[in-house]
């Protein structure tokens, strides 16, 4: 037995329906002010830090620091294919197409653990920004 619809109901869910359309897009704009904002802070942060030859600041409850992490990055596929396939070691198998991901893995694995970088591959030293929120005293670690 199927119920009558309820014409009332529908029009309490077309209304919800338009006031959440309406908080989602009031919500989108203060979403791109904010990240517009966050973005040129940071690029600011970031030249101010360069300048002054800092790797860090701190402020009364944020701290930002300059991160720097080597990423190996696939410039000759055919090189890479070649070495995979002659490194008994490696499952070759498990890259064909040289699947970038898994690569990648493999590839900073090595130069983490051996110091040995694949043929076809350079390492660039990328930096990012972090930010993290100061523990005040007394406060449980997160």
């Amino acid at each position: 037995m199927s119920q009558t619809p309820n014409p009332s109901n529908l029009a309490d869910i077309v209304r919800s329906l338009g006031l959440a359309r309406k908080t989602t897009q009031s919500a989108y704009k203060d979403y791109q002010f904010y990240k517009h904002l966050e973005d040129a802070l940071r690029e600011e942060l970031e030249t101010l830090l360069y300048v002054m030859d800092l790797r860090s600041a701190k402020g009364e409850d944020y701290t930002a620091s300059i991160a720097e992490k080597p990423t190996v990055v696939v410039r000759d596929e055919a090189a890479i294919v070649d070495w995979l396939q002659n490194t008994p070691d490696v499952e070759y198998d498990q890259y064909v197409g040289l699947k970038r991901a898994e690569f990648r893995s493999l590839a900073d694995s090595m130069l983490k653990n051996t110091g040995e970088q694949i043929p076809g591959t350079e390492v660039e030293v990328r930096k990012s920004l972090r930010i993290t929120a100061n523990r005040r005293k007394g406060e449980p670690d997160a």
